[in-house]
């Protein structure tokens, strides 16, 4: 069974230095039916302005994941550890693919540094691992 979730059904709210789209209920948006779906709590659509963020503010029992898809994003915890952009290592599991131009085929692998731009197709069906070294 699968029950969609279309995005113009999401809540959307707009403080000025973020602009966000809340696929599950979020703070003042309540819906019974909407309120995440098993251990997954939140998505959000965010969008950050330059040189502004959240401020601290506690996690309990949760793993965040922050998905970059343009721009850069700074981290730092209670703890005092601080993250920045994007080291990574790229992992062709199976198949063939073109990344940031240059053609990888199963086996192979690409270590990443302040790239600005991830750009990955598949030449056939491929299996990939990403993985983000902050």
């Amino acid at each position: 069974m699968m029950i969609l979730r279309n995005a113009n059904e999401r809540w959307h709210s707009n403080l000025g230095w973020l602009d966000a789209y809340h696929t599950f209920g979020f703070e003042g948006h309540y819906d019974k039916d909407w309120m995440g779906f098993r251990n997954l709590r939140i998505i959000n659509d965010d969008l950050v302005m330059p040189g502004h963020g959240f401020g601290f503010h506690p996690h309990k029992n949760m793993e965040i994941i922050t998905w970059v898809l343009s721009g850069a994003v700074e981290h730092q915890d209670s703890m005092g550890s601080l993250e920045s952009q994007r080291a990574a290592w790229l992992q062709v599991a199976e198949g063939e693919i073109v990344f940031n131009g240059k053609e990888l085929a199963a086996g192979d692998g690409a270590a990443l540094e302040k790239e600005s731009k991830l750009q990955i197709s598949a030449v056939r069906q491929s299996q990939i691992l990403l993985f983000d070294l902050n």
